[in-house]
């Protein structure tokens, strides 16, 4: 899959990708992995792996990274931008990364 296609399946600019491959120490944000997670159709257990590798820890406890957890069950079910309209309407930040990344 070529980086174009990632970033546009999954909202995450193209700079950010490159950036988080050819630099470990990048900062990024929990939406942009679970963006990143949605668009590979990631099973649950390489979504939990993927976010081992990160320093983001979901807690469960936590309203927003509860949707999230339930996001990555669904992963390989639905697009980034269903999963958006949902996040939406719960008032959690949308996937995808931000201007700022």
């Amino acid at each position: 899959m070529t980086v174009e296609a990632l970033s546009d399946k999954s909202l995450v600019g193209v700079k950010t990708i490159q950036r988080l491959r050819n630099d470990e120490e990048y900062p990024t944000s929990k939406q942009t992995v679970l963006a990143l997670c949605v668009r590979l159709k990631l099973s649950p257990a390489e979504a939990e792996d993927l976010f081992d590798k990160t320093d983001f820890k979901l807690n469960t406890k936590k309203t927003e990274d509860y949707i999230y957890k339930c996001v990555l069950g669904a992963c390989s079910n639905n697009s980034i931008y269903a999963i958006n309209e949902m996040l939406k309407k719960h008032k959690v930040p949308l996937l995808g990364s931000s201007p700022e990344e």
